[in-house]
């Protein structure tokens, strides 16, 4: 799999409830009272933040009393609301959107979040954006005046990762052609996918849509 480039800047890193499953899993004379149901709210289906929340929540649910349900959404611009609301409980989202939603940082988030807490990080994953293996799009530079998957409203912090390592060559989001505006990451990997455009976020190399895209055509 050969992307125009792999960086450690889109990390997913934070995962809040799997320090939940490992102390349950432990037990203890203090254990809490538990909730009845238990709403992990998380990424796409086609993502890697929704397949590790439903490892997890298939552990705890086997070792509590506790119903656990995966929620997937466009990202935290979604389910951070919700959880205000009472509606999801835990979820999982990048450093990058950790950090913009407690403080409130635009252009991602409207207010700040203080209230906010990780639970438990994860290691580092390495992202990048993908081109195909067959095109002569070989680095960074490459993309300049190319088509790429661009808006991503739910989860907006995509935008952020691609656009440092835009100016890590000099350009910026403004040096490329057209921006195909997409909702969302699984959007921005079906447009690539269909010919619409030359560039995507591609997220880890283990996500499963990107898997079966390497496949199909090669990345």
């Amino acid at each position: 799999m050969r992307g125009a480039t792999t960086t450690n800047r889109g990390s997913w890193v934070l995962v809040a409830f799997l320090i939940l499953a490992l102390a349950f899993l432990a037990g203890g004379a203090a254990a809490p009272r538990l909730p009845r149901d238990l709403v992990i709210g998380t990424g796409a289906a086609t993502g890697l933040h929704y397949l590790g929340s439903n490892a997890v929540a298939k552990i705890v649910g086997a070792v509590t009393p506790m119903r656990v349900t995966v929620e997937a959404t466009r990202g935290p611009v979604v389910w951070l609301p919700r959880m205000e609301q009472g509606t999801i409980d835990l979820g999982t989202l990048s450093t990058i959107d950790a950090y913009y939603a407690a403080r409130g940082l635009a252009p991602l988030y409207d207010k700040p979040r203080p209230w906010l807490r990780t639970l438990q990080p994860v290691p580092i994953f390495h992202t990048g954006v993908i081109v195909r293996r067959a095109s002569n799009l070989l680095t960074l530079s490459d993309l300049k005046g190319k088509r790429i998957a661009w808006g991503y409203a739910g989860i907006p912090v995509i935008m952020i990762n691609v656009e440092a390592a835009l100016r890590s060559v000099g350009l910026t989001s403004k040096d490329l052609g057209t921006r195909v505006a997409v909702p969302g990451f699984d959007e921005g990997l079906t447009a690539f996918a269909e010919g619409r455009a030359d560039a995507t976020f591609g997220g880890a190399p283990t996500v499963p849509r990107l898997r079966e895209l390497d496949a199909a055509f090669g990345v």
